[in-house]
């Protein structure tokens, strides 16, 4: 008869925090779902290079990987450890796929390289950013992330549903950057596509 180990309840200390976080945040597979079928939808073709800002354990890039073998993710996370956990409990699992994800430890202010057709900042967590100009300065980077005709998902806020994209429409020299979402003169067009219609 095998001997029973003994269970370790869980507790605040006993928990993994990846996991929790996880398991009460994120849906990644629906959040795939939506950014595939929403870029699809306004670019009338599939979706294949991401960068996942503030990517954490990395866990929506490595899914986006197992959609399509042409697909291709960035990860972009300023915490070692994290990003670590997701290596080894998401990238570690892609097999060969593995190739086709990037992770990188930095500023996601600084990585606006390789050019994208989508970048996304999911759960709020670009409010990591206090002043407006911190705030401007992020959305610029994600912009210039981005190739030509590609799209910026965030959460936000103010909207009831859990996405809010926008849409790089143009890119003029020297941009400030994105103004206000929808005017004439932002390079961002405010669109919302995720309404019932």
């Amino acid at each position: 008869m095998a001997k029973k180990t003994k269970r370790i309840p869980l507790t605040a200390k006993t928990a993994d925090h990846h996991i929790l976080y996880e398991e009460s945040v994120q849906c990644v597979e629906a959040d795939v779902d939506f950014l595939l079928k929403t870029f699809r939808r306004k670019r009338n073709r599939p979706l294949r290079t991401l960068k996942e800002d503030f990517c954490g354990t990395a866990a929506l890039a490595c899914d986006f990987i197992k959609r399509n073998p042409e697909n291709r993710a960035w990860g972009v996370d300023f915490d070692q450890p994290t990003l670590d956990w997701g290596e080894e409990h998401h990238a570690s699992h892609l097999g060969d796929a593995r190739d086709r994800l990037s992770l990188h430890c930095a500023d996601v202010l600084d990585i606006t390289e390789p050019k994208v057709e989508a970048v996304c900042a999911c759960n709020f967590s670009y409010q990591v950013f206090k002043t407006r100009e911190q705030l401007r300065a992020y959305f610029r980077a994600a912009w210039e992330s981005l190739v030509d005709d590609g799209m910026f998902f965030f959460s936000a806020l103010a909207d009831p549903r859990p996405w809010t994209p926008w849409t790089r429409i143009a890119r003029s020299s020297p941009s400030p950057g994105p103004t206000a979402p929808g005017s004439r003169s932002s390079p961002m067009c405010g669109t919302n596509t995720s309404s019932t219609s």
